[in-house]
């Protein structure tokens, strides 16, 4: 109850905005597209954070109430390593970042299910904040595409057993550690060879990895072929071989394998729907012959009509989070439909989800993954002003989280409030570290540019080019940094041609 404890303590959180935590944010309605640094402040991921989902209360998944976290190793793969050397056993990797609202979806609700617990002794347990720099060469090591992405991998080499993205229902993690632990088992056998749906996926990674997409997706449909109906990682296998065809924007077969693959993955009844329809919507919106815009229409039906019977599903595998998300991406698909009357409809319902969660929040941290989709959806309804005072409270209440301050430095700046822009994107700065410092510095530059303070704008921008310069290899991004510095030297030239402009 959130707004029972600010009054005792003022308070004020997928692939995509689609899914985990990742894509770009629909424009607020009756407003002109967000400015740059308010798309790069929360594109967060090619399809969530790539892009795709998230989950209700654990209650849900039939496992009440939530139990105590696994045993991890925060931030440590040395250690991990060599525990799991000692031990002879696989390494459980989770990728996630404090900014990632699925990450703290995942982590309160499904990778706290009492029935995880009979697997603890079975891995190795880390958890990497991926922003950190000490875990910048584990990050080059495993490239993600979605926040979270789980891995399980061999600690002799850090090859890849089984991966999983995005939001999982506690049935599908549960398939993701036994498909991780099979193929772990199988390795020593016949690696190359192996033809079992595990050793499939594991050799699916591998290509993908190497950029053979083809042969990677011929992997995943192997795997399907021979995998019993039932088998757990069936969903997420149909999201992966989505993923590749949009990632090599083959986007006519990615319509026709998304309207043959929907039904199965229909059945999961989890977010892999959401991020399913993520893929298929943008590989929909993509194609360019006649009967591939005809095909695009007839999916983006079909997705709609598969969004609504997850939406009306009771007992979905869903937490709050991967309901948010879904409506998020419903409304995305609305949008593509050319239906703005629905996608406000839907963008409504998630609001009024979301606020019901925060004001059921038992404290600030856990209020924290409703943070972002809250924000943004208030700021799609033009109502973002009605979020100022919950987001200072919690910057008062959470005074050593970056993300507060960034978030209402965020919100501050869509609703064109500069000058009280200002303060919180500068605490949000100080605060972070890595890659995701970037966008706060970008928050700032615009802040600044918006005030009227062009020098404090412009010492913003060359911060951000020193940022991307020094950060290791495996978070730097050389594309980011290109751009940061051609950012920069626009404002180098205007200034000089302002001064030749002088009498």
């Amino acid at each position: 109850m959130l707004g029972a404890v600010s009054k005792l303590a003022p308070l004020t959180c997928s692939l995509l905005l689609v899914v985990a935590c990742g894509p770009a944010e629909p424009n607020p309605a009756g407003k002109a597209p967000a400015t740059a640094a308010a798309k790069a402040a929360d594109v967060d991921v090619d399809a969530a954070s790539d892009d795709p989902a998230q989950k209700t209360p654990l209650a849900d998944t039939g496992e009440t109430p939530p139990g105590p976290e696994r045993p991890w190793i925060h931030d440590d793969w040395p250690a991990a390593k060599a525990k799991a050397l000692a031990e002879g056993k696989p390494v459980l990797i989770d990728m996630w970042a404090p900014w990632c609202h699925t990450c703290l979806s995942m982590q309160q609700t499904v990778l706290r299910a009492p029935s995880l617990a009979a697997a603890d002794g079975d891995f190795v347990w880390l958890a990497a904040d991926t922003d950190r720099p000490v875990n910048a060469e584990l990050s080059a090591a495993l490239p993600m595409s979605m926040w979270p992405t789980f891995f399980v991998v061999d600690p002799a080499d850090l090859a890849v057993q089984a991966r999983f993205a995005g939001a999982a229902s506690l049935e599908q993690f549960t398939g993701f550690m036994t498909s991780g632990r099979e193929s772990f088992k199988r390795r020593a056998e016949d690696a190359a060879t192996a033809d079992d749906p595990p050793s499939l996926l594991r050799r699916a990674l591998a290509e993908e990895a190497a950029g053979r997409l083809d042969e990677a997706d011929a992997l995943l449909a192997r795997a399907l072929e021979t995998a019993d109906p039932l088998w757990s990682r069936r969903p997420d296998t149909w999201v992966g071989r989505l993923r590749l065809l949009r990632k090599a924007e083959r986007w006519d077969e990615c319509v026709d394998l998304a309207r043959s693959g929907l039904p199965e993955v229909e059945r999961a009844r989890s977010a892999s729907v959401t991020d399913f329809s993520f893929y298929g919507r943008t590989c929909s919106v993509k194609v360019v012959s006649a009967k591939g815009k005809a095909k695009g229409v007839t999916l983006r039906a079909e997705l709609d009509a598969a969004l609504a019977r997850l939406d009306a599903d009771a007992e979905a595998q869903m937490t709050i989070d991967d309901r948010s998300d879904m409506l998020a991406n419903w409304r995305e698909l609305a949008l593509a439909s050319d239906d703005p009357e629905r996608a406000k409809g839907l963008a409504i319902r998630q609001r009024d989800l979301l606020n019901t969660s925060w004001e059921a929040a038992s404290k600030p941290e856990e209020a924290l993954t409703y943070m972002w989709p809250r924000a943004e959806v208030h700021v799609f309804l033009g109502e973002g002003e009605k979020l100022v005072a919950d987001y200072e409270h919690m910057v008062r209440d959470l005074p050593k989280s970056y993300e507060p301050p960034y978030r209402l430095a965020w919100l501050l700046l869509q609703l064109e409030r500069y000058d009280e822009a200002r303060p919180h994107a500068r605490a949000a700065v100080d605060r972070l570290y890595g890659p995701r410092k970037a966008r706060a510095l970008t928050l700032l530059a615009e802040a600044e540019a918006g005030a009227g303070d062009p020098s404090a704008a412009r010492e913003a921008r060359a911060q951000l080019v020193a940022l991307w310069e020094s950060l290791p290899e495996g978070q730097r991004d050389e594309a980011a940094l290109a751009k940061a510095k051609a950012d920069l030297a626009k404002l180098d030239a205007a200034d000089k041609a302002a001064v030749k402009m002088r009498p």
